[in-house]
């Protein structure tokens, strides 16, 4: 079994953050947003069965897909980790679909997601 490993390029920081001290990310979503494309999300997606956290899951290849990507669109934003805003762009450009209409339907274009990365809106 092979292990993903996520890394961006490394890039120089004029502060880091304390070990105590959360690191935050400007939202991208309001709350209202995030809560009715979840609730829309779980009623158009099958449901699987259940699997004990103690099972180590393979990664699929569309998930594999979506890493690959959100790596890639990391370092050619230009930034140093990877922030929600790459894994949700990753999402998207693989996304089945179901899952692309009902964000569309939430007004969250591709483009629009990809125009916040490129402006520097998850920027250190």
């Amino acid at each position: 079994m092979s292990v993903a490993v996520i890394t961006c390029t490394p890039r120089s920081r004029s502060s880091e953050p304390s070990a105590d001290e959360p690191e935050s990310h400007p939202s991208f979503l309001s709350p209202d947003v995030a809560s009715h494309l979840l609730v829309s999300l779980e009623s158009v997606l099958p449901h699987s069965i259940p699997v004990a956290t103690s099972v180590e899951l393979p990664i699929t290849p569309d998930l594999r897909v979506v890493f690959e990507y959100t790596q890639t669109l990391c370092n050619e934003t230009g930034h140093s980790k990877i922030e929600p805003l790459h894994l949700f762009a990753g999402a998207l450009h693989a996304g089945s679909a179901i899952v692309i209409d009902e964000l569309q339907k939430a007004g969250i274009p591709y483009d629009s997601v990809m125009s916040k990365l490129r402006k520097g809106t998850n920027e250190e």
